[in-house]
């Protein structure tokens, strides 16, 4: 609380993302939260602070206080002349990643030189560490990447710049939640995919499909909307809550309010067929269960699924002559039933595929359950 007791302030930091760690096991460190200095600061404090909570109301400082990362000038690797630097003024993480058994930050870099002549602007990039241990020391970290949007050549970042990334794991996969900074000053939330962490798919961005889109002239996210540092995902939804702005970035009017999109389970991307009839067969994959369930909405179309062995030929029983007819349903998750009562657990621990057929569907998602 501040001092007069009117606010419910807990901590004031500049770009503070907080977690709850579940690999910690030691309860005065289960939240751990990345910030910069609040208030006013010179550029040399604008670095990377890491603090732990036991209740993510009560915070210590890593480090005593200090930067875990120093605002040092690194050469570039690949342009000489050029140099980047640990800037972490805008929305830095720490995250645990249990796939890899390693802490990970995201935080910001600033490229900067005179590659492309004295004149040359600061292009803002982003960049990800790792750490095994942060408690056991806050400033081991090991560089993964560093990296700037340059797809289309080096004058890409006079329309294009990475403001901010923090990375969300779900279901196995890496979804980088990005800041994206265009020459107008708008910031466009963006997602990437990833199954490493460091190797990112950016089609959406290069084909301008932002997650969420500015919304209308005098709207209060005209400008964008900075995506939080996770989605929340409940209620079978996944809520993505942003900062919203609706005169855009450094504009002294622009106004800084929260909002909310959400989206159906899964429902980042699909396949979909529409009036031509689509296919699509996995990969063989051994069956560990006996419950198929697939995200599916085929409210206007229809849909059926058929199981083959390893070789790709219809199992007798579960061809796609047998599954019972699926039309006008729109699911999360869809039980596909075969007309002569086969069942799947005749078929646990077996290779198999599954083939989908459907018309004027989607499919978003499958899975097997015990």
């Amino acid at each position: 609380m501040g001092k007069d007791a009117k606010d419910n302030f807990v901590f004031q930091g500049h770009g503070f993302s907080c977690f709850i760690d579940s690999n910690e096991k030691d309860p005065n460190h289960r939240y751990k939260a990345a910030y910069g200095p609040a208030a006013k600061y010179v550029k040399s404090q604008k670095a990377i602070h890491l603090a732990h909570s036991p209740d993510g109301i009560r915070w210590t400082p890593y480090h005593n206080g200090k930067a875990v990362l120093p605002r040092t000038a690194i050469p570039h690797p690949q342009i000489e002349g050029r140099r980047y630097v640990t800037a972490s003024d805008t929305h830095s993480q720490i995250i645990w990643d249990g796939e890899a058994n390693v802490y990970r930050i995201f935080t910001r870099d600033i490229y900067a030189g005179p590659q492309e002549g004295d004149d040359r602007k600061v292009s803002r990039g982003t960049r990800s560490m790792t750490n095994p241990d942060v408690k056991a020391d806050p400033t081991r970290w090991t560089m993964v990447r560093s990296w700037e949007f340059d797809r289309e050549g080096p004058e890409e970042y006079r329309y294009r710049q990475i403001y901010a990334l923090t990375d969300w794991m779900y279901e196995g996969v890496h979804f980088a939640l990005m800041s994206v900074l265009t020459s107008e000053g708008m910031i466009d939330f963006y997602i990437g995919t990833s199954r490493d962490a460091d190797h990112w798919d950016l089609s959406w961005v290069y084909a301008g499909q932002p997650l969420v889109p500015p919304g209308p002239k005098d709207s209060f996210d005209a400008a964008g909307a900075f995506p939080f540092s996770q989605v929340v995902t409940w209620q079978d939804r996944h809520w993505l809550f942003y900062g919203a702005m609706d005169k855009g970035h450094k504009d002294k009017e622009n106004r800084m309010t929260i909002g909310l999109a959400t989206l159906r389970l899964d429902g980042f991307v699909s396949l979909a067929a529409g009036q031509e009839p689509g296919m699509v067969t996995t990969k063989p994959f051994k069956l560990n269960g006996s419950k198929l369930e697939v995200n599916v909405d085929a409210s206007g179309g229809e849909f059926s699924v058929e199981v083959q062995d390893a070789t790709g030929q219809p199992i007798p029983g579960f061809a796609r002559q047998d599954c019972r007819e699926i039309k006008g349903i729109d699911e999360l998750r869809l039980q596909p039933k075969w007309a002569r009562h086969a069942d799947l657990v005749s078929l646990n621990g077996k290779v198999i595929r599954l083939r989908f057929d459907f018309q004027n569907a989607r499919l978003y998602a499958f899975k097997v359950n015990p």
